[in-house]
């Protein structure tokens, strides 16, 4: 027979006291702002499971993703780079995004992270970025793949306006030879002056070919 059912995003909660939507998180989560929207649902569609097709995958899986769900210091193992972190509100999707915010006028200020000992192929790094609600945010940000191999180092950026809204950066690189490290970067455009902060998330590293 057919299914209906009905997904509800709510909050996350864990045995270590982990901090509703909207709530401080012992120092690691920002707390949202009085406007934050209610929890919202969502219908789906009619599926009758014994004969849903198992379609193969066309992709494999991501190398790297950040999605900032997880209570965390920082956010999720994603190391800042002349900033600080905290997990913070609105996300993109789910309940948390990464807030990132300068530490001082350096040229470099973002989050990165690090895949080891690729092959050869097409690799893509997409993120969503916008101004923080509350504080100065850089007029731009970028994202960045640097992949370093036997014959040396390329590094791909790809910049974006940073505005009120969430807006994806995508960035490829096409590898013709294997890259010992793949190091992503998504964070303020230079010049960011100090204190200047921006909202990261939903960030995906994948090899497309």
């Amino acid at each position: 027979m057919p299914l209906l059912g009905s997904i509800v995003l709510l909050g996350c909660a864990s045995s270590s006291g982990d901090a509703p939507r909207g709530s401080e998180d012992h120092g690691a989560t920002e707390p949202a702002p009085a406007s934050q929207s209610p929890v919202r649902t969502e219908p789906i569609a009619d599926v009758d499971a014994s004969f849903a097709p198992s379609l193969p995958s066309t992709s494999d899986p991501p190398l790297l993703q950040g999605d900032f769900e997880a209570p965390s210091a920082a956010c999720d193992g994603w190391r800042g780079e002349g900033t600080h972190t905290l997990r913070s509100v609105p996300p993109h999707s789910g309940e948390y995004a990464c807030r990132v915010c300068t530490t001082s006028d350096a040229p470099d200020s973002a989050i990165e992270n690090r895949a080891g000992l690729v092959p050869a192929g097409r690799y893509q790094l997409t993120a969503w970025v916008r101004a923080h609600p509350t504080r100065p945010a850089p007029e731009g940000a970028s994202a960045t793949i640097e992949a370093r191999t036997a014959s040396g180092t390329r590094v791909v950026t790809a910049p974006i306006v940073v505005g009120t809204d969430y807006a994806q950066i995508t960035v490829t690189i096409d590898l013709e030879a294997p890259a010992d490290v793949l190091r992503v970067r998504v964070g303020a455009l230079s010049p960011a002056k100090a204190e200047q902060c921006i909202l990261v998330d939903d960030v995906v590293l994948e090899r497309v070919r």
